[in-house]
């Protein structure tokens, strides 16, 4: 899992974690350099079936990638090396939507 210290792909700044699942976690990320805010889905290594995990976020990328509207969250990337898995999108801050619901 990405902590506050770790620098993915020597550009990004993980800031926080918003949700982590068993694959994936999504987190606050800085960009460096611009120090534009985005959210970061990261495929967790070793803890499940990575291979997978990592062609389920390719499979999500290219998805989201089609959308285009100004109610849904911008895609910006979908990024695979060797040392990190993840789809960068907008950042948008609000409430939980299942609190909201509550």
């Amino acid at each position: 899992m990405a902590d506050e210290t770790e620098l993915i792909d020597g550009i990004y700044h993980w800031r926080s974690t918003i949700a982590a699942g068993n694959q994936t976690q999504v987190g606050e990320v800085v960009e460096q350099g611009t120090g534009r805010t985005l959210a970061m889905k990261l495929v967790i290594e070793g803890k499940t079936d990575t291979k997978l995990a990592k062609a389920a976020l390719k499979a999500e990328a290219a998805i989201a990638k089609q959308f285009e509207h100004p109610g849904i969250i911008k895609f910006e990337r979908f990024s695979t090396s060797r040392d990190a898995t993840y789809m960068l999108m907008e950042y948008f801050r609000a409430a939980n939507v299942k609190a909201q619901i509550k």
